[in-house]
């Protein structure tokens, strides 16, 4: 009776684990966890161990199913809502992320405001994925997301891709500016240019240049000097890169140059800007993590973790100043310094060597 009472008790299953642990016999350890699954003391316990089974298994179905299970229990379980964040993550499962980030801000595993930022990432990350299938669905996800943070540039092209196709122009227009005032992006200006399919050159000239406004900034000026190029206004390209020229300009800069010189039947200074291009300043990409890719990615391509990926210039090596040795007649002080030193005397000549003499290692 002893016996059988031990053997009942649920937290000999517990050691059972941990021995069939370290003789590394799976099978009995799987079968000590799914014992402990069925005691409410060590239900969390053992569906724990039963994930961490399934995924040296890599069986990530029976895990993503274990963690939610455990979730079900007690939703601030950080091992089960990390747990489930990663293999949605993995999978694509933006909308699955989204509904765990937001679990963990309301259970207080994430700060509020960091919460709402990653959801709002895999909200418009969901919103891209079915942006084909769903308009109506991605829409949705897109205004979410903008909700949350109207700078999101993916978000903002969602919406205004989806509210064009179903004609409604000024909606489309109002959320595209509204992101352009916030996060410039050419993608944003290409869209508000093509947004009414029958207009000509000059029409999308002139909804750029209402976007751009009077802002200064460089998304701003080849956005503008690209619809002015397209609608052969050459003059008011050049004048709207000038300040953008001195230095070193990125190289759409000079690309754009190189355009307009073309056009403009000066092939010498078009060649000079074509080869300005090839040693020029990268143009801005999305970075994560330090990685440049031409596609926004909600998470990072090093850590797999959800992260703002930037729009800007990929980092560019430091240049290294190659430095001449330094000489007394380069630094004064130093040269004076030299002159006040006493110069050590010259000693004469040591003789030659004559070698050791085998007596003399004996003695």
């Amino acid at each position: 009776t002893a016996v059988s009472t031990l053997q009942n008790e649920p937290l000999v299953n517990v050691l059972a684990a941990q021995a069939a642990q370290l003789k590394g016999d799976r099978t009995a350890v799987k079968r000590a966890f799914e014992d402990m699954s069925k005691h409410t003391e060590t239900e969390v316990l053992g569906l724990r161990g039963l994930f961490n089974e399934a995924k040296l298994a890599s069986d990530f179905a029976t895990a993503a199913a274990l963690a939610e299970k455990a979730l079900a229990l007690n939703p601030r379980l950080a091992w089960a809502s990390a747990a489930m964040l990663q293999i949605q993550s993995t999978r694509k499962d933006w909308a699955g992320a989204a509904m765990t980030i937001a679990n963990q801000g309301k259970s207080g595993l994430m700060a509020k405001d960091e919460a709402n930022r990653k959801r709002a990432i895999l909200l418009a990350a969901e919103a891209l994925k079915v942006e084909d299938s769903d308009t109506r669905r991605a829409l949705s996800l897109a205004q979410e997301a903008l909700t949350l943070n109207p700078a999101l540039v993916p978000a903002a092209l969602v919406a205004g891709r989806t509210q064009i196709a179903a004609g409604n122009t000024r909606k489309a227009l109002r959320a595209l500016r509204e992101t352009w005032s916030r996060a410039p992006h050419p993608e944003l200006a290409e869209t508000v240019a093509n947004a009414k399919s029958d207009s000509d050159t000059e029409e999308r000239f002139e909804r750029v240049r209402d976007l751009v406004g009077t802002d200064e900034n460089l998304e701003g000026a080849v956005a503008l000097a690209r619809a002015a190029v397209m609608a052969r206004r050459f003059d008011v390209a050049r004048k709207t890169l000038a300040p953008h020229c001195e230095g070193q300009p990125q190289s759409r800069i000079c690309a754009l140059m190189a355009q307009i010189e073309e056009a403009t039947d000066d092939k010498g200074r078009s060649r000079e800007w074509l080869a300005r291009a090839l040693n020029a300043p990268r143009d801005p990409m999305w970075v994560a993590d330090g990685v440049a890719s031409p596609r926004w990615t909600p998470v990072s391509p090093v850590t797999g973790e959800i992260i703002a990926c930037e729009w800007k210039a990929p980092y560019e090596p430091i240049a290294i100043p190659e430095f001449a040795p330094v000489t007394p007649a380069a630094v004064p002080a130093l040269a004076s310094a030299q002159q006040t030193q006493p110069q050590p005397q010259s000693l004469p000549r040591p003789p030659d060597d004559p070698g050791t003499d085998a007596d003399e290692l004996r003695g």
